[in-house]
Parts: C-alpha cells; sequence; structure tokens
C-alpha cells in the first residue's frame, strides 16, 4: 500500500542573509565611476572650447567682411584716429512730408532759393575753430562740418538733375561738373552709411507706406551748429550760390 511521503518544510531564505551571503565582486570587475565621470568631463569641456573657438573664427571673418565693403576706413576709436567733432545736444525733430524743399528749383542756374539758403550759415559753413593753430596760415585751419559738406552736395545734386544746360553755372563753382557730381554721389553715400541712423520707422499706412515722418525722432541741435560755425566764418559768402565770394562762388582763403 502506498502511502504519501511527508512534504518536508523549508522556510523562505532571509533576503538580507541572501544579499549577505553573495560574494564580493573581484577588484578588477569593479567599474571605476569617478574616473569615468571625470573623462566624461574633459571630452565635454574639450568638445566645447573647440566647437566655441571655431564659431568665433567664423564670427569674426564675417564681421571682417561686412566692415570692408565700403570704401571708407572703419574700426574702433581705440585703433584708429578720429578727426575731432564739435558736440551737440540731442533734441525732438520730426519729418515733414513734401516740405518745401521738395519743390523744383529755378531754371536759371544763377537764382538763389531762399529756403534752401537758409539750411547754411554765412560762410558756407567753413570756420576758423577756437583751438587752431594761431602760427598756421589760414588756408590750413579752415574747416567744415560734414553737415555743411553733406548739405552742398545734396543742393547740387537737385540743381545738376534739374538744369537744362550743360554749360557751367554758379552752382557748379567753376568746377567739371560730371566730376563734381560723382563725388556727391560717392560722398553721401559714404556719409549716410557712417551715420547710420538706427531710428526705426513706422508705416504712415498701406497707400503711402513708409514716408519717414508723423513721429518725433532723435535729432542733434543744428541751429545751435550753425551760430558757432558761422560765429567764427572763415569769410562772408551767403546761400548756396555763395554770393559775396567771387563771380564763381570761388573763395581765395589766403
Amino acid at each position: 500500500m502506498l502511502t504519501a511521503k511527508a512534504q518536508e518544510y523549508k522556510p523562505l531564505s532571509n533576503a538580507k542573509e541572501d544579499l549577505d551571503g553573495e560574494e564580493e565582486p573581484q577588484p578588477h570587475l569593479r567599474k571605476p565611476l569617478n574616473r569615468q565621470l571625470t573623462v566624461a568631463h574633459i571630452i565635454f569641456f574639450v568638445f566645447s572650447f573647440i566647437t566655441a573657438f571655431i564659431t568665433g573664427v567664423l564670427f569674426t571673418i564675417y564681421i571682417s567682411n561686412a566692415t570692408t565693403t565700403h570704401s571708407y576706413e572703419s574700426g574702433t576709436p581705440e585703433n584708429i584716429s578720429i578727426a575731432p567733432h564739435l558736440p551737440l545736444r540731442q533734441i525732438a525733430g520730426e519729418f515733414t512730408y513734401q516740405s518745401p524743399f521738395s519743390k523744383e528749383p529755378p531754371l536759371e542756374g544763377n537764382v538763389s532759393e531762399p529756403t534752401w539758403d537758409t539750411l547754411i550759415p554765412n560762410g558756407l559753413g567753413y570756420f576758423i575753430p577756437s583751438t587752431a593753430d594761431t602760427s598756421r596760415s589760414k588756408s590750413s585751419s579752415v574747416v567744415i562740418p560734414s553737415a555743411f559738406h553733406q548739405l552742398h552736395c545734396l543742393y547740387l545734386l537737385r540743381r545738376a538733375y534739374y538744369t537744362t544746360t550743360p554749360e557751367l553755372q554758379r552752382f557748379d563753382f567753376g568746377r567739371n561738373r560730371s566730376v563734381h557730381v560723382a563725388h556727391c554721389f560717392d560722398y553721401l553715400a559714404q556719409a549716410i552709411t557712417c551715420s547710420a541712423d538706427s531710428t526705426l520707422e513706422p508705416a504712415v499706412d498701406k497707400e503711402h507706406g513708409f514716408l519717414g515722418g508723423g513721429f518725433a525722432r532723435r535729432c542733434w541741435d543744428f541751429e545751435y551748429l550753425k551760430s558757432v560755425v558761422e560765429s567764427r566764418r572763415a569769410f562772408n559768402a551767403s546761400g548756396f550760390l555763395a554770393w559775396g565770394a567771387g563771380t564763381e562762388g570761388k573763395v581765395e582763403l589766403g
């Protein structure tokens, strides 16, 4: 007769005892965690440094190309000798669309325009600074603020555009017109990019678009500049046609 074999009771093992009973890993099989983290950090920093260096080189090349596309010499005040300027206070100004300056000039090139002539002081903007060396000749001490040189070029281009005769007229100042006009185009292009007026102009409306007027903008005190320059003018000559400075507007400074 078969009899059931008594089941032998085996107690469950204690998890702590099982862990305690595990063999210690061999020293050569242990992972050097600290060393791995250190190597990873070094690789990361080296990679970041190389990336930053390459980015810096490419950015420098880009800036160099961007600043050498103009014909004028560009740079910072620290590495280039900058010409002096007259300090002016900032004021709020507003451009006017279709101002009197938009009207056509007289066909006769020897006729003055009072509206335009108000832009320049007596002496056309040529003056002798208070800091000038009195031991030098008068001609070597005379200077002109860029604003008046720019206005002179703008006036010349305007009169040359509207004139109906190729013959020299008073606004040409006795110079070859084609050469003078070419100089003024070149000079004004560089003057605008050098000044780089960064005023953010909003659109007037969908029909007219961007006219540059109808809002206040930062300006410099032009009237003060005129008064300072006129008070130390190098000679007397009125208006853009330089009346009082010779038959062709030529000036002898001596």
